[in-house]
């Protein structure tokens, strides 16, 4: 095993871990970036093999990435403009009747 694959396994096996423990949506979006930077990382070996599958696989993975950290800043924001707080356990809080 090449050693940025050990290094994007490491990476995404601490975002998860990260993600896990918090409570914090900031943190949780920190933290499925981590896992993404990991997903990369762990991608890179097979660019120098086959570069056609690298750039499919990186094309996925923008597009994931993009997608779930703009939900999550939406939800963060939302949360936040409804009980000014940025805890996963205030979601709940702040619905409207």
């Amino acid at each position: 095993m090449s050693p940025a694959v050990i290094v994007g396994l490491l990476l995404i096996v601490l975002g998860i871990y990260s993600i896990a423990v918090t409570k914090n949506l900031v943190r949780i979006l920190i933290s499925l970036e981590l896992v993404t930077v990991g997903a990369f990382a762990a991608l890179a070996p097979a660019a120098a093999s086959n570069p056609v599958l690298a750039f499919y696989g990186v094309l996925i993975l923008v597009m994931v990435s993009v997608s779930e950290a703009s939900i999550l800043a939406a939800l963060i924001y939302r949360n936040y403009a409804l009980t000014k707080q940025t805890d996963v356990s205030s979601i709940t809080a702040g619905r409207e009747p």
